[in-house]
């Protein structure tokens, strides 16, 4: 995870994000017809640390919320196979909150608050393997309240009945103006 404000940056490498995570919440729902569906797909994380120095003790909180909302457009035929095309929007909340701690001194606390909200357009091809499974891969982009965003994705889909498991990798990168 790399995050940029003010000239500076902070990267974190996954096994130090994965040792600091206090939760973590995803959850998609799909449904689709012949031609037309949509999706609603969302992201909730939240990651703390504190540390003590000699001349401070620091604490770090991070939440993060994600939500795509999308319409889905199938110009082939059958249901979850194919070339498909998507576009809604995307709401980004992050919520960070940093506080010191000198000796002999009040609290220093400094953070940022804000949601994003912008327009997303995306593709995804689904792959049938055979009747149960399926892999698909896809790419977007946002623009609108942040500074742009993009992602993608590569997921296998399991179907059992009425119901989808979804497993696999997404990578996204989003600039805020801070």
């Amino acid at each position: 995870i790399r995050a940029d404000a003010h000239d500076r940056s902070v990267t974190l490498a996954f096994a130090d994000v994965v040792d600091k995570l206090d939760i973590a919440l995803m959850g998609r729902v799909e449904a689709q017809g012949d031609d037309f569906g949509g999706f609603v797909d969302v992201v909730y994380m939240s990651i703390s640390d504190r540390v003590s120095r000699p001349v401070a003790d620091f604490r770090g909180e991070f939440d993060m919320t994600l939500m795509d909302l999308a319409f889905v457009w199938s110009p082939t035929e059958g249901r979850y196979s194919g070339p498909e095309v998507y576009g809604g929007m995307r709401y980004m909340g992050p919520d960070f909150e940093l506080q010191v701690q000198l000796p002999q001194q009040p609290p220093i606390q400094t953070g940022l608050d804000a949601s994003y909200t912008d327009f997303l357009l995306g593709g995804r091809y689904v792959a049938p393997i055979n009747d149960d499974w399926r892999l698909v891969f896809s790419g977007d982009l946002s623009a609108g309240d942040s500074d742009g965003t993009w992602s993608l994705a590569g997921y296998g889909i399991y179907r059992n009945g009425p119901h989808r498991f979804y497993g696999g990798y997404r990578h996204l990168e989003a600039d805020f103006e801070a």
